[in-house]
């Protein structure tokens, strides 16, 4: 009916309505909703009598009728969804416009009736007010919608949102509004998962939840995320009072500090080592910018967006300054060299001079030194850490050789 009534020039659509907005992506999914027989919400028309002709006026469901119709015009194709099911037999629709999909899938399509409700009677006045009423519903956002995903992954991360960390006073700044918990948990298991600072975008996080349906609290990535939060809400003194982004941060460091260093014994320091940081770059905000350190302003500038570049340049300043604060922290193995931080950290600390004869050096092939030999039992920490030329390593080295 909708079909005849548009080619009939009846359906209109009146100047109350916004303009298209829709994506395609979203256009892709309505699409792929109707295929698979789902429920989608209903359209309102405003029924409509001049000159002897019925018109029908769109108060919701513009952007769903200008999806069908644009995709039955071959205007878009379906994104990378692998098949459907029909009568027991999975039938490809992967990329497919709309003259490309199987005639089973096409009949499907043509035969989906959308739920209507007419409004008759209604003067303008009603309808508008209609329609502010329909667009007052508060769309559902990405933490919503994973709720509604099958598979135990979702039920992961409600356990985990109940941890602690979010339940201490002030240890987070946010409230669980919508469930913004359940949020945070979900991007960090998202990274904790691919091990790597990967995209949290709701796309890329759904397809985790897809990809580990079968997952449970015994998983490796679970057991780390519990594992630093228990961390966090045991070493720290003060209430860290953690922003999204600072949450994001400051769980991927603890988890890299937890499965490199030899963390006992120095709980307080690092805990003290964060909120120091965070005091320094709150107060260093305040200092005119030609006074403003340079890496609290990259800083500043990584936390504006969770891009996959913006969270790795956070860790990495935040990681480097703990262990600059904590420069006694020695590698959980008994490992001889010194990693990229501790090498980054070192160089500074040179003025790219060596420590010996004071010759320049160059960042990428100095030789990162143990003062106290490694193999007379010297740590591989920052501590026990130094640069130096190639030269004076090497000469170093033969002196050692030779006790």
């Amino acid at each position: 009916m909708l079909n005849q009534w548009r080619r009939e020039g009846t359906i209109r659509i009146p100047d109350v309505q916004r303009s298209l907005v829709w994506t395609t992506d979203q256009k892709r999914l309505l699409i792929d909703s109707l295929i698979r027989e789902y429920d989608v919400p209903k359209v309102y028309l405003k029924q409509v009598l001049e000159d002897g002709i019925v018109y029908y006026d769109v108060y919701d469901g513009q952007q769903r009728l200008d999806a069908v119709y644009s995709y039955f015009e071959g205007k878009f194709s379906l994104g990378n969804e692998d098949s459907v099911n029909v009568d027991g037999v999975e039938v490809q629709i992967a990329n497919n416009s709309y003259n490309e999909l199987d005639a089973r899938i096409k009949a499907r399509l043509q035969q989906t009736n959308l739920s209507c409700v007419i409004l008759e009677g209604f003067s303008q006045e009603q309808a508008e007010d209609m329609f502010l009423r329909l667009q007052h519903g508060t769309p559902l956002n990405a933490a919503e919608k994973r709720r509604a995903i099958s598979g135990n992954m979702r039920e992961v991360v409600k356990k985990l949102a109940e941890h602690q960390i979010f339940q201490k006073t002030d240890f987070v700044s946010y409230s669980d509004r919508r469930y913004a918990f359940e949020d945070s948990v979900s991007k960090v298991l998202h990274q904790f998962i691919h091990q790597d600072h990967v995209g949290i975008s709701p796309g890329a996080i759904k397809k985790t939840y897809e990809a580990n349906a079968s997952i449970t609290q015994n998983n490796k990535a679970c057991v780390a995320f519990t594992s630093a939060a228990n961390w966090i809400t045991a070493h720290f003194d003060h209430p860290p009072l953690l922003k999204k982004f600072s949450f994001i941060t400051l769980m991927w460091v603890i988890r890299e500090l937890k499965e490199t260093y030899a963390l006992k014994g120095f709980e307080t320091q690092i805990s003290n080592a964060y909120n120091d940081f965070e005091l320094e770059r709150k107060l260093d905000g305040e200092n005119d910018m030609e006074d403003q350190s340079q890496t609290f302003i990259s800083y500043r500038d990584y936390a504006r967006s969770d891009s996959t570049p913006n969270m790795r340049d956070r860790a990495s300043i935040l990681l480097s300054s703990i262990l600059e604060r904590v420069p006694e922290l020695a590698h959980l193995d008994p490992k001889r060299g010194f990693d990229d931080v501790q090498r980054e950290i070192l160089f500074r600390r040179s003025r790219g001079v060596c420590q010996s004869c004071e010759c320049d050096i160059d960042k990428n092939s100095f030789h990162a030194d143990h003062i106290q030999p490694h193999s007379l039992g010297g740590t591989t920490s920052i501590e026990n850490g130094q640069a130096l030329c190639a030269t004076c390593n090497l000469e170093k080295g033969a002196q050692a050789a030779t006790l």
